[in-house]
């Protein structure tokens, strides 16, 4: 009797080894970015905003400079298009100081300043 629970349990043990492994879990598909906001229909209107919320309606700038306590961004695009920001820090953070919009002759700011943001 001892052989054959000896057998037995050597046959379990080796169709345990046997089994099926369940299926790896499908990863969470990564978050699709938040959609931008659009952009203001006027430069001015960006004077006050943080970097942050810069970035979120503009998208990174073409050039950034420290130039002494202010911080330059400068977004140029097709079409002659281009947006100048000048930061200053108040008491609590950086901020726009300064917003300045140069548009062609036959576009407005506002269609100027929406191709600025549309640019990868």
């Amino acid at each position: 009797m001892g052989l054959r629970r000896l057998a037995a349990a050597l046959l379990a043990l080796g169709l345990a080894g046997c089994a099926v492994p369940a299926p790896p879990t499908p990863a969470a598909a990564p978050a699709a970015p938040a959609p931008r906001p659009p952009p203001p229909a006027r430069a001015g209107a960006l004077v006050g905003a943080t970097p942050a919320q810069v970035v979120a309606i503009m998208g990174p700038p073409a050039l950034r400079r420290v130039d002494g306590p202010a911080e330059v961004w400068l977004y140029g695009g097709e079409a002659g298009c281009r947006l100048d920001l000048i930061f200053y820090r108040d008491a609590a953070a950086l901020r726009v100081a300064l917003a300045t919009a140069h548009a062609p002759p036959k576009l407005t700011e506002s269609a100027c300043l929406a191709r600025l943001a549309a640019a990868p």
